[in-house]
């Protein structure tokens, strides 16, 4: 059994010495990897209906996971995860580039979680569904719903995509270590 810590991405404060001084105790006192959430952009709670509650505003920090563990792998022997990476909202390819940049020069200590942001419905799914009701009130209902079922197909297939491109790169690296 691994036994791992979720960064604190708000109570931080964006210190870079915190995030610092966070791994390493984290590291010292025994866990194996840290966890970290994903939001592009925060949470405006105003004019909201029904109205946003929850921890954190856009006005808190939030690291982005690719660069706070490439930050921390440099420092630290700790493993990596994100605790769901919000596929629609970042552009496809580039994530599974992302990935496996940061899990081949981890030395394979990320874990790539992945979602739609569904259960964060207020939040995660903000600008994508504000997009799709723009479109279907200006009359494009079709294309607000091909681009809704699209960005949750394309998310799927990235998140395809990234595992087959990880599998890849082990056995890639694999092979050059037997020479």
């Amino acid at each position: 059994m691994q036994i791992g810590v979720i960064y604190p991405q708000t109570e931080l404060g964006g210190d870079p010495d915190g995030v610092r001084q966070f791994a390493l105790a984290a590291e010292r006192l025994g866990y194996q990897h840290i966890n970290a959430y994903d939001h592009v952009v925060g949470a405006s709670h105003d004019n909201r209906e029904p109205a946003l509650w929850g921890p954190y505003t856009e006005a808190d920090p939030f690291h982005d996971p690719f660069v706070l563990f490439a930050y921390l792998a440099g420092i630290t022997a700790l493993e990596f995860a994100t605790d769901v990476l919000i596929l629609p909202q970042r552009q496809t390819v580039l994530v599974a580039k992302q990935a496996a940049d940061l899990d081949l020069l981890s030395g394979g200590r990320f874990r790539l979680g992945v979602g739609t942001g569904v259960l964060g419905g207020f939040t995660t799914w903000s600008s994508l569904a504000f997009e799709v009701q723009q479109l279907g009130a200006g009359g494009d209902v079709g294309l607000g719903v091909a681009y809704g079922v699209g960005s949750v197909v394309v998310g799927f297939l990235t998140c395809t995509l990234g595992v087959v491109l990880a599998a890849w790169l082990r056995r890639a690296r694999g092979t050059e270590a037997d020479r």
